[in-house]
């Protein structure tokens, strides 16, 4: 799994942003390709200096329970407005179970 990251000395956060009026979201991507696509895209919503980082479940779930209190959703593999048409759908499952998941699926 992939997340887009803002590092900083010490600590790497992953992109957080508000996709509907008090909902806010971390996207995950399947490929390092698929999240470069989505930063460029949405560079002026997300800024500059963003890395895709691929990581284990495991440790994509221990990054994803520290964020639990700043959002409450993951948005899966979202894809850039141009390439999903006129509107944008995506979809967003709430982050626990998700982590949780994540965790037991063991790899």
């Amino acid at each position: 799994m992939v997340v887009l990251v803002s590092s900083h000395p010490k600590e790497t956060n992953p992109v957080c942003f508000e996709v509907s009026e008090g909902e806010s979201g971390i996207p995950i991507f399947e490929t390092v390709e698929d999240a470069k696509e989505f930063a460029e895209a949405y560079r002026e919503v997300l800024g500059p200096g963003l890395e895709a980082l691929e990581l284990p479940n495991q440790t994509m779930a221990q990054l994803l329970e520290k964020c639990a209190d700043k959002t409450e959703y993951v948005i899966l593999n979202p894809k850039p407005k141009w390439t999903s048409g006129n509107s944008v759908w995506w979809e967003m499952v709430d982050i626990g179970p998700f982590a949780k998941g994540l965790c037991e699926s063991g790899l």
